[in-house]
């Protein structure tokens, strides 16, 4: 199955076109699960993994195992830094030099692990800082998980249905 005559070489402004109502549908599903738990920061790293999904389709950062494994890494990193700094009484969100250490050791710890086990995805590392600023981040951390599942999905679908207007990386 796929696109009609998919051996032609698609015009730039009919992959452009693709590409942009992909990441346009997918946007519009994770803000209306992301609005469930009344957190838009979080929106800003999905935002950024859609145009590398869909934009960058054949990338590197783009394969799901990538996406899965960078937005693990940022969810266990800001869910560990977002507890170790509600742990400590002293250390509110008033007091902002533990809040700017705790959101460094999250992205320094998320970029580290998403290195050595080869899952670069640096919206992911975005994710991890914006846990570290909620004051519960378990709700907005199922729901970005579940969104960056989907967007997965999405891109194997998209690839497999309308793989010419997803360019090989350079």
């Amino acid at each position: 199955m796929g696109v009609p005559n998919s051996n032609a070489e698609k015009p730039a402004w009919q992959k452009a076109l693709v590409q942009s109502l992909f990441i346009g549908g997918y946007l519009a599903l994770a803000f209306a699960a992301v609005s469930l738990v009344h957190n838009r920061l979080a929106m800003a790293s999905l935002a950024a993994s859609a145009f590398i999904a869909f934009a960058f389709g054949k990338a590197q950062a783009a394969r799901p195992r990538v996406l899965i494994g960078g937005y693990a890494c940022g969810l266990v990193w800001g869910g560990l830094c977002c507890a170790a700094l509600r742990a400590l009484p002293q250390l509110s969100q008033q007091n902002l030099p533990p809040v700017i250490f705790f959101c460094v050791l999250a992205g320094m710890l998320c970029g580290f692990f998403m290195i050595i086990f080869k899952v670069q995805h640096p919206p992911a590392a975005a994710l991890a800082l914006s846990m570290v600023l909620e004051q519960n981040p378990i709700p907005i951390g199922i729901v970005t998980a579940l969104c960056i599942v989907a967007l997965s999905l999405l891109h194997a679908l998209a690839l497999r249905f309308f793989e010419p207007y997803f360019d090989s990386p350079k």
